[in-house]
């Protein structure tokens, strides 16, 4: 996985060997990798923040006219909103 984010512990989207964009977010727990959510839309090379409610993913390649909110306690994705311009 490369050209994805990484949130304390928790790393979403990114770009997996055989031109596969990941469409969900992973932590690592007792030394292993497990899924934690499913993104709504698969993306990389995007942008990052942790917010109150969890992690708020913004544009990049495949995600690139939208955002999303990765709720930290309820194991969901919703849309927030669409980006005016593209971002890349």
């Amino acid at each position: 996985r490369v050209l994805h984010t990484v949130d304390g512990n928790m790393a979403c989207g990114g770009y997996i060997s055989g031109a596969n964009i990941s469409d969900n977010c992973i932590i690592l727990t007792q030394g292993e990798w497990k899924e934690t959510h499913k993104l709504l839309t698969p993306r990389y090379r995007h942008s990052s923040w942790q917010v109150c409610e969890g992690v708020v993913l913004l544009g990049g390649a495949g995600g690139a006219d939208t955002a999303e909110l990765v709720e930290g306690k309820t194991g969901k994705t919703k849309k927030l909103f669409d980006l005016k311009y593209g971002f890349r």
